[in-house]
């Protein structure tokens, strides 16, 4: 027994010297004294310059983590800073780690700014932080599955929050122009783990450039889910936008008081959304989702109600077109489908909608209309009396108008798919009667065409095939009419009573430009 009590004496010790000695070295060490060592580590690893100016300091019980000062990291052979923050904390129960738990205090980061920058050869500014070391070998895709019970080592991960206040993240696109910046990012949620409910909170200002971006963005609600469970709620969530866009007044709604997703089933309550947007033409778009059915597999919307309104000081009268219809997804397959119809004025719409793939997003359409009139929303302005001949100076003016020049941009299909069909049976536009108006429409890797294309048109008929690329804003069109009428047209379309008869026309024309001048400057054929 006394050999016993020896031992015990022993061990206890031992651990009251390695309690004591942890203390010690968790109060005399210093990761400051590293900053150098840590910076010249990441300058030789990734040729960035890491700037650690504010204080490090560790902590290693109950909790183990960090609090990090101001911080920033470089772009690639550059002194231009990629990321910087001005202080963030994060840290971790040493206690749940020994049993393969994370349980993570809330993270908090303020004053994160992050620069992303895609270039001219669609390469972003952190490509060079994900690509794999030199001599590293590939990994092996047809690596074995792991043997019985080599899972079992599996860490549960647990955060109780991430809490985010006074960043910004800016975007820039060199070969489109485009950017944008969301500034006063504000972030705040609750539990984040494969089972966990909270609240979230999100709340910035958006800037943009091609197009012009002003708005300030709200989203909040709560959240219940259980990942391996596949249960997905949502409760009162609400969100808004505010602000204005290529110098229109915009003001959107979002509400979802219920949204239910089980295995087995899925329901919520009505789901509404308002987008309002005033300027020269004013637009009001509502829509309303009476709930929601299927499961997490399989969600179904078996009423869906939308219109869509547009006016203008140009224009006559109002543009109204009611939508109704119902919407399916395949969560599996990763597919969607929308049977919608409209019924306005004299015109009838169906309408066929799908997404083949979520991402990247592959739409298809299939588009009926029996009749259109654009003409008694949109008038022919070369049908209006004419307004007297302008002097002087005002005269000026209108040449310098007429010489201005309007910008060509094609970028939005660099990156869309999309495929489908689109029949009119009549249609009227600027003064022009068409019937049995059909058109194929494809559009992948960066080029869009319309082909082919018909109509009956006065008499006679046309034909052809229109072309767009993205890159270089490329134009190409080939168009063949036969047997036209050509007084009847030159009187719809020009206003001229000229010529009588029938005619045949072939056109082959192609040209590219950044602008609409440089555009019909560049035209061949």
């Amino acid at each position: 027994m006394k050999i016993l009590k020896v031992a015990a004496f022993a061990v206890g010790l031992v651990v009251l010297l390695a309690v004591v000695g942890a203390v010690v070295f968790a109060m005399s060490f210093d990761p400051n004294k590293y900053k150098p060592q840590i910076e010249a580590a990441v300058k030789e690893k990734t040729g960035r310059a890491l700037r650690l100016e504010g204080d490090l300091k560790v902590a290693f019980f109950p909790s183990l983590g960090a609090d990090i000062g101001k911080v920033s990291l470089s772009e690639a052979k550059s002194d231009q800073a990629f990321v910087a923050l001005e202080s963030a904390h994060a840290s971790v129960a040493v206690m749940p780690l020994l049993h393969g738990q994370v349980i993570v205090d809330k993270v908090r980061v303020s004053g994160l700014k992050a620069r992303v920058v895609k270039g001219k050869d669609g390469k972003f500014n952190f490509d060079d932080l994900l690509q794999a070391k030199e001599g590293k070998p590939p990994a092996d895709k047809k690596a074995p599955s792991p043997s019985p019970g080599e899972g079992k080592g599996k860490v549960d991960f647990d955060l109780a929050g991430v809490a985010i206040d006074r960043s910004s993240l800016s975007y820039t696109d060199l070969s489109t122009g485009k950017e944008l910046e969301v500034d006063d990012l504000k972030l705040s949620t609750g539990r984040v783990a494969e089972k966990a409910s909270g609240k979230l909170e999100l709340s910035a200002a958006v800037l943009g450039k091609n197009p012009a971006l002003d708005l300030k963005i709200a989203l909040g609600g709560d959240y219940d889910v259980d990942l391996p469970g596949k249960v997905y709620k949502l409760a009162r969530l609400a969100g808004s936008a505010q602000g204005t866009v290529d110098k229109n007044a915009l003001e959107a709604k979002l509400s979802a008081p219920r949204v239910d997703i089980t295995p087995d089933k899925a329901s919520g309550e009505a789901v509404s959304a308002e987008v309002s947007l005033k300027g020269p033409r004013s637009i009001q778009a509502s829509l309303k989702i009476a709930g929601v059915e299927g499961s997490a597999k399989a969600l179904t919307i078996p009423s869906l109600n939308a219109e869509l309104s547009v006016s203008g000081a140009d224009m006559p009268r109002a543009f109204k077109v009611p939508l109704s219809g119902s919407v399916k997804a395949d969560l599996e397959k990763q597919t969607a489908s929308a049977d919608l119809s409209s019924k306005f004025d004299e015109s009838s719409i169906q309408a066929k909608l799908g997404l083949a793939k979520f991402s990247p997003p592959s739409y298809q359409f299939d588009v009926s209309v029996d009749k259109l009139n654009l003409d008694q929303y949109f008038p022919d302005k070369g049908k209006s009396s004419p307004a007297p001949a302008p002097s002087g100076k005002e005269a000026k003016g209108e040449e310098k108008k007429q010489e201005e020049d309007s910008p060509i941009d094609l970028s939005p299909i660099k990156d869309l798919n999309a495929s489908g069909r689109i029949a009119i049976g009549a249609l009227q536009a600027k003064g022009v009667k068409l019937a049995n108006l059909k058109a194929e429409i494809k559009a992948a890797n960066g080029r869009l065409d319309v082909a082919p294309h018909s109509a009956n048109l006065y008499d006679g008929s046309l034909n052809g095939v229109l072309g767009l690329q993205a890159s270089g804003n490329h134009v190409s069109l080939k168009e063949a009419m036969t047997g036209v009428s050509i007084g009847p047209l030159l009187r719809d379309a020009a206003h001229q009573d000229r010529l009588e008869g029938k005619g045949n026309v072939s056109l082959d024309v192609s040209g590219a430009g950044a602008t609409v001048n440089t555009l019909k400057k560049s035209l061949d054929g």
